[in-house]
């Protein structure tokens, strides 16, 4: 299908207007190769308000077929979309990789429902997360020119859908508690778009599905305040905001009357992360 920018803009407009409906003479697998190709431009409407909204409408409208599904996720997570402009801060190919890391948590979700994956490919695309959030450093949340990328609460999504796939076993869910605790831990930047709250919602899913003991879950809490904390500022403030915020938010996300050597594993370690 070979059709511009501004006419795909009109169709997507159309489509919304019409309830999401796909319109007649239009394959909705071909428009959609067509809006990945688009996945990361800088119009916050386009991408979105109409391509993001789109494709997640179809995908719970079982619009797509599991095979369609299949070949998208392959898509998303490849060099030009998850993986476009890796390692880059400050520039417009964030939205790329933050949109695609998105649309990964639809086809997991998807893939939750009615299994479409073989436990291979589920393992490959978490894998694939797993990289591209380590390897992420532009963590921006609302860019004045461009509106979201919010890469990290993008990520928080992913892997919080990849924590609850029954696939995902023991040694899975270790690596993902890994992988969130380095995008917790950084000081270049200082979380200001609640991508803690995101962050919390990931780890909460992964502790009740009762897969990790308790015991691993407190190691893990512990171990951040065996983080070094450069005195350097602002980085020291950044690291130690970010470090508080992510576990005053997950112990406020942990359900009541459970997990309380975990919540008291959080209560300690926040008094040994502190600023002075």
């Amino acid at each position: 299908m070979n059709i511009s920018r501004d006419e795909l803009k009109k169709v997507l407009t159309q489509i919304r207007e019409n309830d999401y409906k796909v319109p007649e003479g239009i394959e909705p697998y071909d428009l959609t190769l067509v809006m990945l190709k688009y996945l990361g431009d800088t119009d916050m409407e386009l991408r979105d308000k109409l391509i993001y909204t789109v494709i997640f409408k179809w995908s719970v409208g079982s619009v797509y077929t599991k095979e369609q599904l299949k070949q998208m996720m392959a898509i998303i997570v490849d060099d030009k979309h998850l993986f476009h402009g890796i390692g880059e801060m400050g520039t417009d190919s964030v939205f790329m990789r933050a949109f695609s890391v998105l649309l990964a948590a639809i086809g997991i979700y998807m893939h939750r429902q009615d299994a479409y994956l073989t436990p291979e490919e589920l393992k490959n695309i978490k894998d694939s997360v797993i990289d591209y959030m380590d390897r992420e450093k532009d963590v921006r949340g609302y860019v004045e020119a461009g509106g979201w990328a919010h890469s990290a609460a993008h990520s928080a999504d992913t892997v919080d859908e990849l924590a609850q796939c029954e696939e995902i076993g023991r040694e899975e869910l270790l690596q993902i508690l890994q992988a969130v605790q380095k995008k917790v831990c950084i000081d270049y930047h200082a979380y200001i778009c609640l991508e803690d709250e995101r962050l919390s919602v990931a780890v909460n899913s992964l502790i009740n599905r009762d897969v990790l003991s308790e015991a691993e879950v407190v190691e893990w809490i512990k171990s951040f305040g065996d983080i070094k904390i450069e005195k350097i500022m602002p980085q020291r403030f950044y690291l130690i905001s970010n470090m508080r915020n992510f576990l005053n938010s997950l112990f406020y996300r942990l359900p009541e009357g459970k997990y309380d050597t975990i919540k008291t594993a959080i209560s300690e370690t926040i008094l040994k992360v502190r600023p002075f």
